[in-house]
């Protein structure tokens, strides 16, 4: 039966991701080398066709970009735009523009779709440039470049926007293009030849307006019949291919549509509340002593943190430069630094043990100063780096207990501890200190 009630609410959130409207912000590099590459001005003419074969209640925005970013059209419905007010949006699209800031065409197309987007709405970006990020500063197109990939896909993400995106020619950054799309679960297309431009376009319109795969009801399984209750059942005539629907008999008792659709709304409903309340009973419920974490800090080393002890809490501990937006099911460590990625990295608990996780940060994480590439198992004492902060992971033994202090922004401390966090190997060993002055010799 619970699986009954999930299949319903899929099928319930499948259709209505089938209705909702879709709010399209179009982005075109408008920079000089896009004259050689377009020479007869075919993104021009691949936009007007995705704009005349959207459906009447998309809505249409078109930002135009080079070194600087226009805003050439607000959104507005694609059933409302005259040929004639397309054509005054796309007049600023004349290849005369200098340099390529991708980032500040994205960031003005997610902030567009912020402030004008209807609720309900799907939220779309379609991209389309044939250059890399240039802004004339190489120091600073690369940390404009790491900013967008980080802070412009994890705001995409959170707001449910994905960036489609066009590599038009040899000469456009596709790992840019790639990342972008694959950051907010959409797709990319690299084009060679402008010919090829209106294929590209229509594959993705497609992608961005294409409901999400149908999703399959559970098959009922048939039950037996008892022998006597099958002879005691009248037979029923299977129809031919000649047989007139109008001639099938109705049956003698039925439920209007209407009814049924009510009742899977009423199931839908009452299976959420179920599955609410067993979530809530499961975060109540202590896990077994084999699987529930002994407990363990990061000492802050380099003091990037300010604060000498970080605890190490629960199952999963995100380290970032923003607090983790679920806090319900993650604590956070922040590290308020412009090289440490949104979310740089995880401490998790599994199966017994502490792991490392790094999500792909743009300045790596590091377990004694070599780069990991996802994740590594961790133990008492290990030296950890995100970008160039270091920390000591110490792990308290079974038989000790933190010590849990005051909330300090949204991160527990530890204070006032006397636990040895390991066995002294010598004279010099550390432990966790009686004060908030770190680690200390014993």
């Amino acid at each position: 039966m619970r699986r009954v009630w999930f299949a319903v609410i899929l099928v319930a959130f499948a259709l209505d991701a089938n209705a909702r409207p879709l709010d399209l912000v179009i982005v075109l590099d408008n920079s000089g080398s896009m004259r050689a590459n377009d020479p007869q001005a075919l993104a021009r003419t691949a936009v007007e066709r995705l704009v005349r074969n959207s459906d009447a209640d998309t809505r249409i925005s078109i930002i135009t970009f080079d070194s600087a970013v226009r805003l050439e059209l607000p959104l507005t419905p694609a059933g409302q735009l005259s040929p004639a007010a397309l054509g005054v949006a796309l007049s600023g699209l004349d290849y005369r523009g200098q340099w390529t800031d991708i980032p500040a065409a994205v960031e003005r197309a997610l902030y567009h779709l912020q402030d004008g987007a209807r609720p309900g709405a799907a939220l779309a970006v379609l991209l389309l440039t044939d250059g890399i990020v240039d802004t004339g500063d190489a120091a600073r197109d690369r940390d404009r470049e790491g900013w967008m990939l980080d802070a412009l896909v994890g705001d995409a993400q959170d707001r449910g926007i994905r960036i489609f995106g066009i590599a038009f020619s040899d000469a456009a950054d596709f790992r840019v293009i790639q990342a972008l799309a694959r950051g907010t679960g959409a797709e990319y297309r690299r084009v060679l030849a402008p010919t090829d431009l209106a294929a590209a376009f229509d594959a993705l319109r497609s992608a961005i307006t294409a409901p999400p795969e149908p999703i399959a009801m559970p098959v009922v399984p048939v039950v037996a019949v008892p022998a006597q209750a099958a002879r005691d059942t009248p037979p029923v005539a299977a129809p031919t291919e000649h047989a007139s629907p109008a001639r099938s008999p109705a049956p003698a008792t039925g439920t209007p549509s209407w009814a049924w659709l009510l009742l899977a709304v009423v199931v839908a409903l009452a299976a959420v509340v179920a599955l609410v309340r067993l979530l809530r009973q499961r975060g109540r419920a202590r896990a077994p002593d084999d699987e529930y974490p002994p407990g363990a800090v990061l000492m802050d080393i380099t003091q990037v943190t300010q604060k000498p002890r970080l605890a190490v809490k629960g199952t999963t501990t995100i380290i970032g430069r923003l607090p983790a937006l679920d806090s319900q099911n993650a604590t956070s460590i922040v590290i308020s630094r412009q090289s440490i990625s949104r979310k740089h990295a995880s401490i998790e608990w599994r199966d017994g043990e502490y792991w490392l996780v790094d999500h792909q940060s743009s300045n790596g994480t590091f377990l004694d100063d070599v780069r990991i590439d996802g994740e590594v198992q961790l133990y008492d004492g290990a030296r950890v780096r995100f970008d160039e902060f270091t920390f000591e992971f110490r792990v308290a033994p079974d038989d000790h207990t933190l010590v849990r202090g005051e909330e300090v922004g949204g991160d527990e401390t530890l204070v006032r501890s006397t636990t040895i966090f390991r066995t002294p190997e010598s004279a010099m060993d550390l432990d966790v200190g009686t004060d908030l002055t770190g680690p200390r010799e014993v």
